[in-house]
């Protein structure tokens, strides 16, 4: 972060009385809440030193790793009382934790991945032979071997003593998570038990709803993951440090798709209505596309062909209609192919150790939209629309807002990719639920370590509802023909419930509510730029 910067020098000499290695401790501060900046690296009065990186939402309430009864008993259970303190916090965050009367150096991240931290291990060696350990949020991108550290199953510590003596890869441990993997309901109803599809889409169109027409089950389900998702947003919009004129303190990136939509009315409802949210959205100038067209320049045709452009000037509309009195501040942010070169061996390294053409396509979109440049409108209700579609923008806008919503966490769990189709297309509702159960039990080594990366770069903190633990406990808990129901077409079967609470309980209308899934990279226009031959999993 911006804010301040700091580095601690620790000498290590366990095994004899000269010193045998040196640990230099660094931190940036972004921040985000109270009055002053909060120093890093902590360091209480016996030495012991804390990197954090993160928020806590829930947990022991020991979250202070400097408590007295840390330090009581033997050295197993020194090690068991931090180990488990750290296991049971909720919330997105990676740290760094030097245990100095144990000799211990703690590191990790919470169970979803959703901090980055990687291990870089230098093809340089010292003096001595041994090559170094680094433990960073980011790769300073020597060419060293990066890797992210796993994130599912648990912490790390580094017994000190261990590590000096024994080897390079030696004295690295895995304090295991009490419950790595959160388990799907795995219950699968007969078909004659179901609602019919032609059913459910009648049901879907009509102004009433699936409310009193279809199993209680469904109205419970709608109703919780309303409260569940209302009350994840509002942890992630605390503390956000003081209202300045002329600057919001939330952005939104913003797509038009169901998930991020819903994510902008439950800010609306929850943030003071006299403060701006910005909603950025990406769109890019793809030379594949420009050939097809003959053009040499996107221009403003070729900008508002943008696919994410066009939805997300839809949902723009349901916003100002739903909230009205809000000054909305839709951002354009049009990236030129030239921009990309200029950035993209920067994007690259961010990205380390992601390395696939999908990797790239996505962190651009990220990295591009979180910078937050581009062309703004302030709308409120009907009129404001008008007034975008034509009256100038403020050209070289910046967002300042520190806050990044996303929508990110929600089609893993919900069924809302197309592998999950495909899924009961081959094997029914039980293959389909292997499937999304496949997906919530990887979603840790998925990409929220790289986009973090990729956001921060801009000193901004990405916030992720869909990703709450209330949240995931409800989605968990749904049986599957609730959570989505392929036999509908696309853009209704995915994601059934959130969709139902979109339109019922937020009141998007149905060109949002039911608008199919797409990714970013392709509502962009960020992938395929050289060519349709260009495949995902390509490396760099």
């Amino acid at each position: 972060g911006p804010d301040m910067n700091q580095t601690v020098i620790k000498d290590i000499s366990y095994s004899s009385g000269t010193v045998q290695a040196r640990m230099y401790l660094y931190a940036s501060v972004l921040q985000m809440r109270g009055g002053h900046v909060a120093r890093q690296p902590r360091e209480d009065k016996v030495g012991n030193v804390l990197l954090w990186n993160g928020e806590v939402f829930d947990g022991p309430v020991e979250v202070c790793l400097f408590v007295e009864e840390v330090d009581a008993g033997s050295m197993d259970q020194k090690k068991r009382k931090v180990g488990e303190v750290l296991c049971r916090m909720e919330g997105p965050f990676a740290f760094v934790y030097y245990e100095v009367g144990e000799g211990r150096v703690w590191f990790g991240r919470d169970g979803l991945g959703r901090r980055s931290l990687v291990s870089i291990q230098p093809t340089e060696r010292g003096s001595e032979g041994r090559a170094p350990l680094f433990l960073a949020s980011v790769s300073p991108g020597m060419g060293e071997e990066v890797k992210e550290v796993e994130a599912g199953h648990g912490i790390f510590y580094i017994d000190l003593n261990e590590w000096m003596n024994l080897g390079e890869n030696e004295g690295i441990h895995l304090f295991h998570r009490p419950e790595p993997i959160m388990l799907i309901n795995q219950a699968v109803l007969e078909e004659k038990e179901l609602a019919t599809a032609d059913g459910l889409e009648r049901i879907m169109k009509s102004e009433k709803g699936p409310n009193g027409l279809l199993d209680a089950a469904y109205d419970e389900a709608i109703k919780g993951l309303y409260e569940s998702l209302h009350k994840a947003v509002s942890r992630r919009l605390i503390g956000l440090g003081p209202v300045e004129e002329g600057r919001g303190r939330v952005a939104i990136l913003f797509s038009g798709g169901v998930d991020c939509s819903t994510l902008a009315v439950l800010v609306d409802r929850i943030l003071g209505k006299d403060e701006s949210i910005d909603l950025i959205n990406v769109a890019f100038e793809n030379p594949r596309e420009l050939r097809a067209k003959g053009r040499t320049e996107a221009g403003a045709e070729g900008w508002a062909q943008v696919p994410d452009r066009r939805t997300g000037l839809v949902a723009l509309e349901n916003l100002a209609r739903l909230s009205p009195h809000r000054e909305w501040r839709w951002v354009e942010v049009n990236v030129t192919y030239a921009e990309v070169e200029a950035e993209r061996a920067r994007v690259e390294r961010l990205m380390l150790p992601s390395r696939t053409r999908m990797d790239l396509s996505i962190a651009l979109a990220f990295w591009f939209a979180t910078r937050g440049k581009g062309n703004m409108w302030r709308v409120h209700g009907k009129e404001g629309i008008e007034r975008q579609r034509n009256t100038a923008p403020m050209t070289d806008y910046i967002s300042r807002a520190r806050v990044v919503i996303l929508g990110s966490g929600a089609d893993e769990q919900l069924g809302g990719y197309s592998r999950h189709r495909d899924a009961y297309d081959r094997g029914g509702w039980t293959r389909l639920v292997d499937e999304v159960q496949l997906d919530v039990s990887r979603i840790s080594s998925r990409n929220f370590g790289k986009d973090d990366r990729i956001i921060a770069d801009h000193g901004k903190e990405s916030r992720l509802p869909f990703t709450d633990a209330g949240v995931m406990s409800l989605l968990a808990s749904l049986p599957i023909h609730i959570k989505c129901d392929p036999r509908l077409g696309r853009g209704l079967g995915e994601k059934l419930v959130l969709r139902w609470m979109a339109t019922y309980m937020l009141g998007l209308g149905e060109e949002v509510s039911g608008a199919p899934k797409r990714a970013i990279q392709f509502g962009a226009r960020s992938a395929k730029m050289q060519g349709r031959w260009e495949r995902g999993d390509d490396p760099l």
